[in-house]
């Protein structure tokens, strides 16, 4: 009963700090999502609470830790990231309250709210702040052995690497990824990892490393994808003359062009 008191305290005082405070709104939803495991120390801020919205919150914590992540990730979807943050923030600070009592799905919609969390933060190109969430995500997926989000987590280490133009890091990183979507034999994820490799492999001077994933990207790409058509026409455009002119003949082109 404490252990769940707790829980809703938190997520009614989320949601008020991430409401009430419309100007410093970013920097409270990522100060106490990073620090989610101080929940009790929110209780004083119950007061401001209106009785309508903790009866609202209580009904939202009734839900079920996949009604949960459906949530979070229909908002993520829209855009709506800082609510997607708070809900994921609720998933992954319930598993950690008592994870002895957890289950595997519980376990795994844990490593995936830490992975999405940390996609927020990317895309927000907040990079060291994903890069907490990616390795705390590699840990539980390590313990667990979740292979196919730790494929993932892989290749987001990766981008990131890349994105500070570390592109042998970066490459080290698509390759631990690609041993594993190998294993489990995700062909979809394969077909990315190679078109970052092919960038990151040229970007950091090896150009053979870099005909060679492009040659395995066509190889493994699904042409009825929209994703795989885009990537092929993506390294088809840049190399008029052969993949190995890809970024040689565009010094000026982004680096993040190179990531899915």
């Amino acid at each position: 009963m404490r252990t769940g008191r707790v829980f809703f305290c938190f997520f009614v005082c989320y949601i008020f700090c991430a409401l009430a405070v419309p100007m410093g709104r970013a920097n409270i939803v990522d100060s106490l999502v990073l620090n989610s495991a101080g929940a009790g120390l929110l209780y004083a801020d119950l007061q401001f609470v209106s009785e309508k919205e903790a009866s609202r919150y209580r009904g939202l914590m009734s839900l079920s830790i996949t009604d949960l992540f459906a949530e979070a990730d229909t908002m993520n979807r829209r855009g709506e990231w800082e609510n997607a943050l708070i809900y994921y923030a609720v998933i992954i600070n319930n598993y950690e309250i008592n994870p002895v009592q957890q289950g595997d799905l519980a376990q795994r919609l844990y490593a995936e709210s830490l992975c999405r969390s940390g996609d927020i933060y990317y895309r927000r190109g907040m990079y060291p702040n994903a890069m907490e969430y990616y390795l705390k995500g590699m840990r539980v997926c390590d313990a667990g052995n979740i292979k196919d989000i730790q494929a993932n987590l892989y290749k987001n280490i990766g981008n990131i690497y890349c994105s500070y133009n570390d592109f042998a890091m970066g490459s080290t990183y698509y390759d631990d990824a690609v041993r594993l979507a190998l294993e489990i034999q995700d062909t979809t994820l394969l077909s990315r990892l190679y078109y970052n490799q092919a960038g990151a492999y040229c970007l950091g001077g090896n150009i053979g490393k870099a005909q060679e994933a492009y040659d395995k990207m066509v190889a493994v790409s699904d042409t009825g994808s929209p994703m795989d058509q885009y990537s092929l026409l993506m390294v088809k455009g840049i190399y008029p003359k052969s993949v190995i002119r890809l970024w040689v003949d565009c010094p000026l082109m982004s680096c993040s062009m190179l990531l899915a």
